[in-house]
């Protein structure tokens, strides 16, 4: 991963370090070859991991605490009168917003997905991250959240960047991603907005700055921004869940590729929602390949992957027609014959994870 919009000896110094956004772009910085140090109000399990990477995290606000410092960034949740931003501006020291620094590490990558949504991106994010990486794409991160594997950032190569877009104060607008992916667009923060109608808008706006939009074809507003592929449940969308069912309160589905049936998902995740994520990491790989193969391959892994919520705890298993035990969060079942289904499915998740895509390998 490079990283170049500033020189390499810059000491970034990041205000409200330990928040879930702003400690996965201190990884990236530093992974990047930037000096990073910064502050939050109290210490935190996110702050204790900032330390042990080397990076400096100052535990109250001061304005002693940017000395050094040539470029100061802070998280939307930082008030303006805090003193180290108060210092910079006296300084004559640069001062970014949390978006603006996300949108210069975007735009070092070659390609960009970028997910957006009330909920779900968290998740989505992640389980594309795992997609791609096992598609050996070797992805670069940012998460709001912790997944069990990454934590809430990947530091991989230059070519992939995968990251959450926030619509709070419609900070996702300063990501110009290649694809941009609406997983819905149901009403929230609108306290930063005029109402309803000025957050579908920004929606529009976001998918507009996008090469290409992936949305929701389920979710009424986002069905009206023009789109490269749609998913959802319904059959009109290109990637649906078809014969949807709940145990548990986990979902299984037959996951459809412009009306093929590629096989069945067992979530083992909890939740409604994460049939869309699952989907919504499918469409991304599946759009960027072009691969119906990979795309079947990619929900599977996304069932599988752990992304992003605390209750999910470290254990699982891959299940196949073979019989091999099943446990943890999904099972894939392809159907017999589908030009959907890899060539030779994997019994073990490591067989899952070795596996060496050729030709349904995304572009590096």
């Amino acid at each position: 991963m490079k990283l170049d919009f500033w020189p390499k000896n810059t000491h970034v110094f990041l205000v409200g370090a330990g928040g879930a956004s702003m400690s996965s772009l201190a990884f990236l910085l530093r992974a990047g070859g930037y000096a990073v140090s910064g502050s939050d109000s109290r210490a935190s399990e996110r702050t204790a991991k900032l330390e042990e990477a080397g990076v400096r995290v100052h535990i109250g606000h001061a304005a002693e605490n940017i000395e050094g410092a040539d470029a100061v960034a802070a998280s939307s949740a930082v008030p303006q009168d805090a003193p180290e931003l108060l210092a910079a501006k006296e300084r004559g020291i640069p001062v970014y917003s949390r978006a603006e620094l996300l949108s210069l590490v975007a735009g070092c990558f070659r390609h960009t997905v970028a997910f957006a949504g009330c909920h779900g991106k968290t998740t989505a994010t992640a389980m594309c991250a795992h997609v791609f990486a096992a598609c050996g794409a070797d992805p670069s991160a940012h998460i709001g959240g912790e997944d069990l594997d990454y934590g809430n950032f990947r530091a991989g190569g230059s070519g992939w960047f995968v990251t959450e877009a926030c619509e709070y104060r419609a900070n996702f607008l300063q990501l110009r991603p290649e694809t941009a992916v609406i997983l819905n667009t149901d009403a929230d923060h609108l306290e930063c907005y005029a109402g309803p109608a000025a957050l579908a808008e920004a929606y529009e706006r976001f998918a507009r700055g996008a090469k290409q939009c992936i949305l929701c074809g389920d979710d009424p507003a986002a069905a009206r921004i023009p789109a490269a592929l749609t998913f959802g449940l319904s059959e009109r969308c290109a990637v649906s869940a078809a014969n949807l069912r709940q145990s548990g309160g986990r979902y299984s589905f037959t996951l459809r590729l412009r009306g093929q049936p590629c096989g069945r998902v067992r979530l083992r995740a909890f939740g409604r929602h994460n049939v869309y994520s699952a989907l919504a990491a499918a469409s991304a790989a599946f759009f960027t390949a072009r691969s119906a193969a990979l795309a079947a391959r990619s929900a599977a892994l996304a069932a599988f992957s752990p992304a992003a919520s605390a209750f999910l705890r470290r254990s699982w298993r891959f299940s196949s027609r073979s019989g091999s035990p099943a446990g943890g969060f999904f099972s894939f079942f392809p159907p017999v014959n589908s030009r959907c289904a890899s060539r030779t499915m994997p019994s073990t998740v490591s067989d899952m994870l070795s596996i060496t895509l050729l030709t349904d390998s995304l572009p590096r």
